[in-house]
């Protein structure tokens, strides 16, 4: 009886020291075990610009292909919003030479590859341009045009646009806080995302997704998914388990990855 007293107070004791702190754990999408994290894909860009009107079309097969060259690479194509490569595309199509209704249209491609939004520093920037067959009409000419330059376009980006220039990697990364209050649940959060922002070779750092599961007495269990992006020349092994050892009052705990 004395055994069996014993253990229920260490029993609710543990209960009570977990109540009072909370912990947290890093989880993966597919495994109940913990996992450290989730390899995520980069997100591009295309934005291709016709020079002037005449150039829409043109400028549509070329941001058409771009796009698909990527995602068939494994890139995630974005329209908007937050990106980790922008590739801008400045079409213009011009009239070289025209025999009554026969036209050789050329065109002219100023792509640039940057980190990041489009304005900033550039990955690799130069001028494609190519010349189409002589063709009855505009709609012609300009897929006789499309036929020279598109390949040509698409293989600038397939040589440009990969993981290993681009010097960045993603990880995803969904941590687990258990019954904790509800009214702490943003500074966890915060004090996240101001942690791993702060460490040199984090290029960002932002929540993706929380889901809320409540237990009792206004405390339940959140799931926090944040996407990191960072230089693997300075987190080999991903980021984690570095801000694990350096910020402690995270209390990560931090698993070896799933095999």
């Amino acid at each position: 009886m004395k055994i069996a007293s014993r253990s229920l107070l260490l029993a609710t004791a543990a209960m009570a020291a977990s109540l009072a702190t909370g912990c947290l754990s890093v989880t993966g999408y597919d495994a109940p075990c913990p996992v450290r994290t989730v390899e995520d894909t980069l997100k591009v860009s295309v934005d291709a610009v016709p020079t002037q009107p005449e150039s829409a079309s043109l400028a549509s097969d070329v941001a058409s292909a771009a796009r698909r060259n990527l995602a068939n690479r494994g890139f995630r194509v974005v329209e908007d919003g937050d990106r980790d490569i922008s590739v801008s595309l400045g079409v213009e199509q011009t009239e070289r030479n025209r025999a009554g209704d026969f036209i050789i249209y050329e065109g002219r491609v100023c792509a640039r590859a940057a980190i990041g939004a489009p304005g900033s520093a550039a990955l690799d920037e130069t001028v494609i341009e190519a010349a189409g067959e002589r063709k009855l009409g505009e709609a012609a000419a300009t897929r006789a045009l499309s036929k020279v330059l598109v390949p040509q376009v698409e293989s600038w980006v397939e040589k440009t646009v990969t993981v290993g220039k681009t010097g960045v990697r993603v990880q995803t990364v969904s941590v687990e806080y258990r019954r904790v209050d509800r009214l702490d649940k943003p500074a966890l959060i915060d004090g996240f995302v101001s942690a791993v922002k702060a460490e040199n070779g984090v290029r960002d750092c932002q929540l993706v997704s929380e889901t809320w599961s409540p237990r009792w007495w206004g405390r339940g269990d959140c799931i926090a998914v944040f996407r990191i992006v960072y230089d693997p020349g300075t987190f080999p092994n991903g980021p984690l388990n570095t801000i694990s050892v350096k910020h402690p009052d995270l209390e990560l705990a931090v698993q070896p990855a799933a095999r």
